[in-house]
C-alpha cells in the first residue's frame, strides 16, 4: 500500500487537472499539497 499510494495520488493529481482544465491558484497548491501529504505518509 505504502507504494501505491505516490501511484494514485499522482493518477489523481492528472485526472484533476485534466478534468478542471482551469488554471487557478488552487490547481498550483493542490499537488504540492498533496506531494507533503506523501512526505508526511512516508515517514
Amino acid at each position: 500500500m505504502e507504494t501505491y499510494k505516490p501511484v494514485m495520488l499522482i493518477g489523481w493529481v492528472a485526472v484533476q487537472r485534466v478534468s478542471s482544465g482551469v488554471c487557478c491558484r488552487m490547481e498550483t497548491y493542490k499537488p504540492v499539497m498533496l506531494i507533503g501529504w506523501v512526505a508526511v505518509q512516508s515517514y
